[in-house]
């Protein structure tokens, strides 16, 4: 069980969504809006109608982002300490989750 999912987001072509699992009260909270839980970013695949992991979920990740080609996913977290901008491959199948790579530096 992967807990609520929220913040869908379709990949280009339509064909997968992108959303995350954990910490429901960042987007929806009122008290705790923003905080800093625990959360995991995971895609779904339509055609095969199969889901995955592609962040652990050992800090709060969260907005992701299909680049326009598709084949990466753009997200905050705080994994570093403070909130950045990171980007991770995005599989077409079901694989170990990658370490993705960090493309700013205290912007958040």
């Amino acid at each position: 069980d992967r807990g609520v999912e929220f913040m869908p987001r379709w990949s280009p072509d339509g064909r997968r969504l992108a959303f995350v699992t954990g910490n429901p009260q960042y987007s929806r909270g009122v008290v705790s809006f923003g905080n800093l839980g625990p959360s995991a970013i995971w895609i779904w695949d339509l055609e095969s109608n199969e889901a995955w992991p592609i962040t652990d979920s050992s800090a709060t990740n969260a907005s992701p982002a299909w680049t326009a080609n598709g084949k990466r996913i753009l997200f905050v977290s705080n994994r570093g300490g403070r909130r950045d901008v990171y980007a991770v491959d995005v599989p077409r199948a079901p694989a170990p989750v990658r370490e993705p790579s960090r493309l700013t530096t205290g912007a958040l």
